[in-house]
């Protein structure tokens, strides 16, 4: 009954292998789903900052045109909005690098729009600018095109129409990019709690079947011990009728 009993444990050994290596799928296909999950929460974050740097700019915009006709306050803030547009430059690059995992070639393409869209929005700024400038001086102020802020907001609306597509467009993927990442959460915790009440199901019969076969084994095991040597089984006693 020796060999019986090599028999049940091979099983048993079996059976944990099996638990073993499905934990050890589980555990690489947990890990590989939070790397996506990280990969697009950077991915997130690096738009967030892209779309911050963009609202900067607006905003010293719009006061750098409040202080058009004050040269201290119009620099300072000309200042500003060149910063935050090499920020935004610094950001978009990585978007745009190929080797950022992050973003396929389709949101690559798009960010390419953004860049396109900055460049045209900060050249007509700069254009302003200097129309701005003609306010320092009386001989130019004079025949000065541009002379209000309403006449500064009017004279950068192409720029500010073409700058809404990386405003809008950023905002329109990092919300798309957290939705994704919260989405595969969701999934991997059910396909785990799912692969979890498999592992338990399958050890659980395993245990009964294991526990049955030794039970099995034990009472064939007595039911040969207690036959005579060289004989058959001891003879059942009928009950008297």
């Amino acid at each position: 009954m020796s060999i019986n009993l090599r028999r049940w444990a091979i099983a048993l050994l079996a059976l944990a292998c099996c638990v073993f290596a499905v934990a050890q799928i589980m555990t690489y296909g947990r890990l590989k789903v939070e790397q996506a999950i990280r990969t697009n929460l950077v991915a997130a974050n690096l738009l967030t900052r892209i779309q911050l740097a963009g609202e900067r700019m607006r905003r010293f915009e719009k006061e750098l045109f409040i202080y058009a006709a004050v040269p201290d306050a119009r620099d300072k803030y000309a200042k500003e909005f060149g910063a935050a547009y090499e920020e935004l430059l610094i950001d978009l690059d990585k978007v745009l690098a190929s080797s950022n995992r992050a973003f396929t070639d389709e949101e690559r393409s798009e960010a390419m729009k953004w860049k396109t869209a900055a460049l045209t929005y900060t050249r007509e700024f700069e254009q302003v600018i200097n129309a701005t400038r003609l306010l320092d001086r009386p001989d130019t102020a004079v025949g000065a095109r541009l002379r209000t802020t309403v006449d500064f907001n009017k004279a950068i609306e192409p720029g500010k129409d073409a700058f809404r597509a990386l405003l809008n467009g950023t905002e329109a993927m990092r919300n798309s990019k957290k939705t994704d990442a919260i989405a595969i959460s969701r999934e991997v915790d059910m396909a785990v709690a799912r692969m979890l009440y498999f592992v338990i199901a399958v050890v659980a019969a395993g245990m009964l079947i294991v526990t049955l076969m030794l039970r099995g084994a034990r009472l064939v095991t007595t039911v040969f011990e207690a036959m005579p040597q060289g004989g058959s089984p001891p003879p059942v006693r009928r009950a008297a009728s």
